[in-house]
């Protein structure tokens, strides 16, 4: 299940066509319709994704680590990369 609680895409993203499939979503109901028309366009219409888990970590999947050094939230695995969102 890809997360769908931050996620950006330019102007021209295939992915525009995620108001149709959301629009049909929310017809049946509005309990994490979002999410859903997200993963349709992913998995069902084979449209891509290559955003690393970094960009919109769930910390409730693990822990970040803290790097006092440079004051941030990283990866808890080499080579710490920054994190860029919690969620």
């Amino acid at each position: 299940m890809i997360n769908a609680g931050v996620f950006a895409l330019k102007a021209d993203a295939p992915h525009g066509q995620a108001a149709e499939v959301f629009g049909r979503a929310l017809q049946r109901s509005t309990d994490l319709t979002d999410q859903l028309a997200l993963n349709v366009l992913v998995y069902d219409k084979g449209l891509g994704t290559s955003v690393p888990s970094r960009c919109n970590w769930p910390i409730h999947h693990a822990t970040p680590a803290w790097d006092a050094e440079r004051a941030l939230f990283v990866e808890p695995a080499m080579p710490h990369d920054p994190i860029g969102i919690l969620l």
